[in-house]
């Protein structure tokens, strides 16, 4: 019996993929180093993460209705294979605990100054631990509306931006040098894109694998057109500003002044952090319990929510001092960190599972022999 008998439609995939790779990207912005040719760097860091998307659904279209965790012993052997399971396991954890904590500090650091960390994040934790409970239908239902609103915030936001616009802002074009906008664009795919590797644990309960690539390209691709939009919008209102600010989005949406009534919409975007967050990290714990339970063998992932939920929640706060820190890691560390896990499993697995002529071997194993 499987562990997950929830099914999801390609449209919910879809949606999944977008919100997910808007979910803390609105806090942390890798472009910004890049200053008013930011667009330039998101723009490589989506053919980046176009190329990583391609082999990751290519390898999850091999093995139809299987989680990287099911299908790496059948790669690489038994104990290898385990071992992977269990770093790509880890590498889910601490991706979640890295969400939270961002999440945490920027409320902390915009909202709520005088609130403890800790309840702020284990408030989120619950909510999130109870949705994983539920299974990844629940979750995905909650895909197409978190990823409406996301939208109607942004565009409402933008339109009300359109009179504090300059485009001289963008001025000088290509200032900035080639290897840093190479840099800068990884910085971006590592942040946004990179991260469906998560979703490993996702694509075998789709209803029609076959359009499992379509989905996944179709999810980055709308999610590349917002971030692209919302980066353009910020260089275009905040010039210089978005260079020095640690939260540009949010900086920007707040000069939002009209006839003294739309005012103060920086909430807006708190909110749609808030819930793009939250499906985020219930989808990367959900992968982390997920994969422990099959790594195991268990019958059920529902013993392991709540104490997972209890560890990603203990990393987060045991990982970074302060909110510089965490940006820190964010821009510098994280590219490097994550490499492996984004691209270099992925890459090596599809390279072995094409060299082993995987599962194409086993295929015509199981076919009956002709008659002479």
């Amino acid at each position: 019996m499987s562990l997950e008998e929830g099914k999801i439609s390609s449209s919910q995939l879809t949606f999944l993929i977008l919100s997910f790779c808007l979910g803390s990207t609105f806090i942390v912005f890798p472009g910004k180093s890049t200053g008013q040719d930011a667009w330039i760097a998101v723009g490589a860091g989506f053919l980046e993460g176009l190329v990583l998307v391609l082999i990751i659904t290519g390898l999850a279209m091999k093995f139809p209705g299987k989680s990287s965790i099911q299908f790496n012993d059948e790669i690489f052997g038994q104990y290898l294979g385990k071992l992977i399971s269990l770093i790509q396991i880890w590498f889910l954890l601490h991706l979640g605990s890295f969400a939270l904590r961002t999440l945490g500090d920027f409320f902390i650091t915009t909202i709520f100054p005088q609130t403890p960390y800790v309840v702020i994040a284990g408030l989120l934790m619950i909510i999130c631990a109870s949705a994983t409970r539920n299974g990844v239908e629940v979750i995905a239902r909650l895909g197409p509306i978190l990823a409406f609103l996301a939208i109607a915030n942004i565009v409402l936001t933008t339109v009300l931006l359109i009179p504090k616009m300059d485009l001289t802002n963008f001025l000088p074009i290509f200032n900035t040098p080639p290897a840093k906008l190479i840099t800068t664009g990884h910085s971006v795919s590592a942040l946004i894109f990179g991260e469906t590797v998560a979703f490993f644990m996702i694509i075998p309960f789709l209803n029609k694998p076959q359009k499992a690539r379509r989905s996944v390209v179709t999810g980055i691709t709308l999610a590349f057109l917002i971030y692209m939009s919302t980066t353009f919008r910020d260089i275009a209102v905040s010039g210089p500003l978005e260079m020095i600010s640690t939260h540009p989005t949010f900086t920007t949406v707040r000069l939002i002044d009209v006839g003294d009534i739309f005012t103060r919409l920086e909430v807006l975007v708190s909110v749609n952090l808030l819930t793009l967050s939250f499906l985020k990290i219930s989808i990367l714990l959900y992968g982390t319990v997920l994969g422990t339970a099959q790594l195991c063998k268990m019958k059920s992932y529902l013993p392991l929510v709540f104490p997972a939920a209890i560890i990603m929640l203990v990393l987060s706060i045991i990982d970074f001092e302060n909110e510089l820190e965490l940006l820190a890691f964010s821009l510098e560390t994280w590219p490097l960190y994550s490499l492996p896990w984004q691209a270099g499993i992925p890459v090596l697995s599809l390279f072995v599972a094409l060299a082993r002529r995987l599962p194409d071997k086993k295929k015509n194993r199981d076919k009956p022999a002709k008659r002479l």
